[in-house]
């Protein structure tokens, strides 16, 4: 029985999407609407339940309410076999964009790539649509690089918190795709000891370290299927990873893998992910009974949203650096404080202050003001390309940097 990830909350639209003729189901949640958008991926899995894409668009609520963005969250999945071609996931996607026209056309819900799908796939459907590819959309293909950037930072952020370093300290991480692999690569750069990964077919483990350069290079050649089986490393499970005694365990593969059954396991002092909801709510309990140091998926994840955010603007992915180590990282630290003030765990903690957040940020916006109402036509002005983004670079930056320093208010 699944676990819950989030004790309680609300949506807006639950569908479920249905074709017999083709083998089409799937969901679509949209959890909150800002300005009468929201935005979310599409993923093609064997297994998707209606909990799972509810959970997920409520993470991502709260991830766009932390930056500040004027959109909500929503998420959709649609259930395949691993077996099927891309070709076929067109013809599903494609009419799972039919039966959702409505939300489609008008923006109430702005769909981008997520796990089993891409971007290609994403723009054919609006294509085959007849509408236009929506400049989110168009700026995702980045979103698990971006991602891992702000793991990358808020692992170093734990580690010093934890009177840890970096550098020679052992990572052990749940995932090699699209947010594991930059993320592996990276800290290998940096110094730290990636002594296990894994993919959704097993793991690998080197107490030394992995070459990450070289396992990345082996998976490219041989396939994921394969990963278990790279040389001068000891194949272990999925599982196992998640219980070695490491500096830092960082999921980045899919939700719910830390959960009431193995979170008394968990050695690793600092918990720090790349996916969405990999802790459920009697996990997260139990890693702060545990003095683990676990904090927010939505935070430690927010680099995808807020890269996206960036490059959408027409800014730099230095820019992108600037904010996680400028605005991000100072508002874990007032998270952690307050955590220990209050003795409630830093995830309880987050959710409590961005949902005040976003009921301020609602109110705001539902105010009929001239501002709003100028903001919002500039917006939808700059996303069918009418304003050229070297306009809006400068004002762009300010806004993020601002809305984010909302959080420390």
């Amino acid at each position: 029985m699944r676990e819950n990830i989030f004790y309680s909350y609300q949506n807006v639209l639950v569908k479920q999407i249905v074709d017999p003729n083709i083998n089409l189901e799937g969901y679509l949640v949209i959890n909150k609407q800002f300005n009468g958008l929201s935005c979310g991926g599409l993923r093609m899995m064997p297994t998707i339940t209606l909990q799972e894409i509810k959970d997920l668009a409520r993470i991502m609520s709260l991830k766009q309410g932390f930056i500040g963005l004027p959109r909500g969250g929503a998420r959709a999945g649609i259930m395949v076999e691993d077996s099927i071609s891309d070709i076929e996931k067109q013809q599903l996607i494609n009419r799972f964009g039919e039966l959702i026209r409505e939300e489609l056309i008008d923006r109430r819900y702005l769909l981008g790539p997520d796990v089993g799908t891409n971007p290609t796939l994403i723009n054919e459907m609006y294509r085959h649509l007849h509408i236009d590819v929506p400049k989110p959309s168009k700026t995702s293909a980045n979103s698990g690089y971006y991602t891992s950037i702000s793991v990358q930072y808020c692992i170093e952020f734990g580690l010093q918190l934890l009177g840890k370093k970096l550098k020679g300290s052992t990572v052990a991480i749940e995932g090699f795709g699209r947010v594991g692999k930059p993320l592996a690569l990276k800290l290998h750069e940096l110094g730290a000891k990636v002594v296990a990964v894994s993919n959704f077919f097993g793991g690998v483990y080197r107490s030394e370290g992995l070459n990450i350069l070289d396992l990345a290079a082996f998976v490219e050649k041989n396939g994921e299927t394969k990963l278990s089986s790279f040389p001068n490393a000891m194949a272990i499970s999925k599982e196992a990873l998640l219980e070695l005694e490491v500096d830092t365990l960082s999921p980045c593969a899919t939700d719910s893998t830390i959960y009431s059954g193995n979170a008394e396991n968990i050695q690793a002092p600092l918990v720090c992910a790349g996916a969405n909801n990999p802790v459920t709510a009697k996990a997260d309990e139990i890693l702060f009974k545990k003095n683990i140091l676990y904090f927010p998926d939505f935070i430690t994840n927010c680099g995808g949203v807020l890269g996206n955010a960036v490059e959408f603007a027409g800014l730099k992915e230095k820019n992108t650096h600037q904010l996680i180590q400028e605005e991000v990282i100072p508002i874990l630290l007032k998270m952690y404080n307050l955590s220990k003030q209050r003795q409630i765990s830093i995830h309880n903690m987050a959710i409590e202050m961005v949902d005040d957040k976003m009921k301020q940020a609602q109110n705001t916006s539902s105010s009929k003001s001239m501002l709003n109402s100028l903001t919002q036509l500039g917006l939808k002005f700059y996303r069918k390309g009418w304003i050229p983004s070297f306009l809006v670079k400068e004002y762009a930056y300010r806004a993020i940097q601002q809305r984010l320093r909302n959080n420390l208010l």
